[in-house]
């Protein structure tokens, strides 16, 4: 865990991994760095960039709070990292959970 985002949650139900982050004080891209680096435990430098997945600037414009674009808060953006879906939702909360044969597990 990171001082940059909350505790990482387990739900064995549905295999997810859940974390809060401050989407004010905490952009978007770096949450979800910070958590996959928790989620995968391994070094840093091994992990592909997220920016061969997903454009980091792209996703912190879609989801940080900004202005009288209070709406955000509603958005959420999923991407496939590694054998992940990554869920990440403008009111600042991540889901993580493995692809099972193509699909999530639960979704």
């Amino acid at each position: 865990m990171s001082d940059r985002i909350g505790p990482i949650d387990y739900d064995i139900e549905s295999n997810t991994y859940r974390v809060r982050y401050d989407p004010t004080a905490v952009a978007p891209s770096v949450a979800v760095t910070t958590a996959l680096e928790a989620v995968i435990e391994c070094d840093p430098a091994e992990l592909t960039p997220l920016y061969e997945v997903i454009d980091p600037d792209g996703l912190d414009t879609v989801l940080q709070p900004s202005g009288p674009m209070q709406h955000r808060r509603e958005l959420t953006v999923s991407f496939r990292y590694r054998e992940l879906l990554v869920t990440a939702s403008g009111d600042g909360l991540l889901e993580i959970e493995p692809i099972v044969d193509g699909c999530s597990s639960e979704r």
